[in-house]
């Protein structure tokens, strides 16, 4: 008998135990929280005191107790105006942190628009997650509220919801919120349209294009349907921007080789890049005379074939001093002013005499004739050359390397006149003989005989003997 009764009495002992500690729990945690009137309406205990009628009636009473207190935490949440909340289990209302996401919603109810995208999500978010979990979000909601609330300085209704909608599903932070924000005020500013649903993709699109034309300095006026057409328009109106830009900073590095002393500063802003290559080309013109002809090397795109432009600007310069009717149309055009250049460039080194009057009434049509005449001075110019050497040893004098012109005839003139008077007036038919250019001999026997003394010296040398 003992025995048993030691079997039987601890695990009684232990539900009494337990019995005592729900009852304090729910008197000390939920009875306080009770209104009079729900205190008293409470079940009274009348029956048997035993364990099962104990357990019924601790049952009835945790209901009686709970009930009230789930009611009011529920009758809250709806009166906040959340939507659903009524199909949520009553069980989740026992949870005390309930009474934080009651208040923490009340602060969000400051913010129309986030509040009303947001209630519809409130009983998914507490019934999926812990309450806890749930306001620990709903924090972070209303910590960045005022953030959030930045938002509506934009003008696209749109853009609001979608940004709202998808920072509540984790999709969106605060900063990429910001940084839409941003972009969409430039867009609506600059576009003065209003961005809708479909066209919330094209955002980033519109947002570089738009900061590509502003880079440029100029102001996009056109009239647009929608962002997608906006977006097309940009595209088109960056192009031509980007077109000009390249158009006018390859004229100004063209005529920047021509003035480099010239300082033009690097930007971007078209008006003034074109005001800087107006008054670069103004220096230019000042500075070559040859600027139309170097003009049209630039319009005709002959400028890249040229290694070294400052160099053959001054080959231009002198050129044109004397061809003052040239004018370039084509790649050859430049081959045949390096000849000219170097032509004029020989004939002033050898001091010609009326090189204006030789190169006069030219053309690229007709200039192959000057070159003609050029070819034939050269020769002319080796044979008096020739001459003076023959001249001079004839008399035995030291060869004398002259290029000028004018001493070139000076000299030889100088050297006939001496021979003249040695051999006699016939002494030039006998040189021509002995070159080669004549086939007989025009002097008399006198003059003949004069030349054999002179040269007697140079023929015994050459024949040894």
């Amino acid at each position: 008998m003992m025995t048993e009764l030691i079997e039987i009495l601890p695990p009684k002992i232990e539900k009494v135990n337990e019995f005592i500690r729900n009852l304090e729990e729910l008197v000390g945690k939920r009875f306080k929280e009770l209104k009079d009137d729900e205190r008293k309406s409470l079940p009274k205990f009348s029956m048997r005191f035993d364990e099962k009628s104990l357990s019924e009636y601790f049952g009835e009473l945790t209901k009686s107790v709970k009930n009230p207190i789930r009611f009011r935490r529920k009758r809250a949440v709806e009166g906040l105006g959340i939507c659903g909340i009524e199909n949520v289990k009553e069980e989740i209302f026992d949870d005390d942190t309930i009474e934080e996401t009651i208040q923490i919603l009340q602060a969000l109810k400051s913010y129309e628009r986030l509040f009303r995208i947001l209630s519809t999500k409130i009983p998914t978010l507490i019934v999926q997650s812990s309450i806890s979990n749930a306001n620990s979000k709903l924090k972070d909601f209303r910590i960045n509220i005022e953030n959030l609330r930045k938002i509506e300085e934009i003008g696209s209704e749109s853009v609001k919801d979608y940004c709202l909608r998808n920072y509540i599903n984790d999709e969106l932070t605060i900063y990429k919120i910001d940084e839409i924000k941003e972009k969409v005020m430039m867009i609506e500013k600059t576009l003065n349209l209003e961005i809708r649903q479909e066209e919330i993709p094209l955002i980033d699109d519109a947002y570089t294009f738009i900061n590509s034309v502003r880079a440029y300095e100029k102001k996009f006026e056109e009239r647009c349907l929608g962002l997608n057409d906006a977006k097309e328009k940009l595209k088109s109106y960056k192009e031509r921007l980007e077109h000009t830009y390249e158009q006018i900073k390859s004229e100004i590095d063209f005529w920047r080789k021509l003035c480099p002393e010239i300082y033009i500063p690097e930007t971007k802003n078209i008006d003034t890049l074109e005001n800087n290559l107006n008054e670069l080309k103004e220096k230019c013109k000042e500075k070559y005379k040859s600027f139309a002809l170097l003009e049209q090397i630039y319009n005709l795109k002959l400028g890249r074939g040229i290694e070294k432009l400052g160099e053959f600007a001054y080959k231009l310069e002198k050129t044109i001093s004397y061809f003052s009717d040239l004018k370039i149309k084509h790649k050859d055009d430049l081959d045949t002013i390096e000849r000219l250049f170097e032509s004029v460039d020989w004939l002033e080194e050898k001091q010609y005499s009326n090189v204006k009057e030789l190169c006069e009434n030219f053309t690229f049509d007709n200039i192959e004739k000057f070159f003609k005449n050029f070819d034939q001075i050269k020769k002319e110019h080796e044979h008096l050359k020739e001459d003076l050497k023959a001249y001079q040893h004839i008399l035995g004098f030291e060869d004398e390397q002259i290029d000028a012109y004018p001493l070139l005839r000076q000299k030889i003139d100088e050297c006939k006149d001496k021979l003249q008077r040695m051999i006699g007036v016939g002494f030039e038919s006998l040189i021509r003989f002995l070159k080669g250019d004549m086939e007989d001999i025009e002097a008399d026997d006198q003059t003949l005989r004069n030349f054999i003394k002179t040269v007697r010296p140079i023929l015994k040398e050459t024949l040894k003997i």
